[in-house]
């Protein structure tokens, strides 16, 4: 009787949550703000895709650039819902951490707009673009001297370990990244400066 039949459930009559702490209502993802580690807004999630193989994909309309702005254009981008490329969600508060390999956002789709920006829409989106320019730039440098900061200290861990100063450079090459590395690897990089022999 209810095959090819739409069965639906009012928001309050669900469960209060998924099963397992991996899993999320689809109705959750939708409307999320997508943020780069940094905390810079990447765009808003906007369609869960379920295609097969094992996980599914988040449409994400990004935020406009400067290009976006003058064409009256938007862009949206294919991210696999998985905890590599997604390693947080917090429904909570309505947003998401992404983190995307090299190249994936030239990917992205581009579309014009039905409607051209009016000049009130246009002036708008620009401010917000130079708010999450700054924002971005403050970001950076925040990373940065975290960067200095932890390779100044193991450059002083390799001096007491007997390495060359060139060494201790090589150890912190993975540092350089938008994020702080896990305790993980920090205690990866003094193991392996105990093994190099001293000169």
């Amino acid at each position: 009787m209810l095959a090819g039949c739409r069965l639906l459930l009012a928001l309050c009559d669900r469960e209060a949550a998924p099963g397992g702490k991996d899993e999320f209502f689809i109705a959750d993802l939708v409307g999320l703000a997508a943020r780069e580690a940094c905390g810079t807004l990447l765009g808003v999630v906007t369609e869960v895709l379920e295609p097969g193989g094992g996980y599914a994909l988040l449409r994400i309309r990004l935020a406009p650039d400067a290009t976006d702005i003058a064409e009256s254009r938007y862009r949206s981008l294919l991210v696999p819902f998985v905890e590599g490329m997604v390693p947080s969600v917090d429904v909570g508060a309505r947003s998401m951490t992404v983190t995307l390999p090299e190249g994936l956002l030239d990917t992205a789709s581009v579309r014009k707009l039905a409607r051209p920006y009016t000049p009130q829409q246009a002036t708008k989106l620009r401010a917000q673009l130079r708010t999450r320019q700054q924002a971005a730039a403050r970001a950076e440098s925040t990373v940065q001297q975290q960067q200095q900061a932890g390779h100044d200290d193991s450059s002083g861990i390799s001096r007491e370990e007997g390495t060359t100063e060139e060494e201790g450079e090589e150890q912190q090459a993975p540092q350089r990244t938008q994020r702080p590395q896990p305790q993980r690897a920090r205690q990866w990089q003094r193991r392996r400066a105990q093994q190099l022999p001293n000169r």
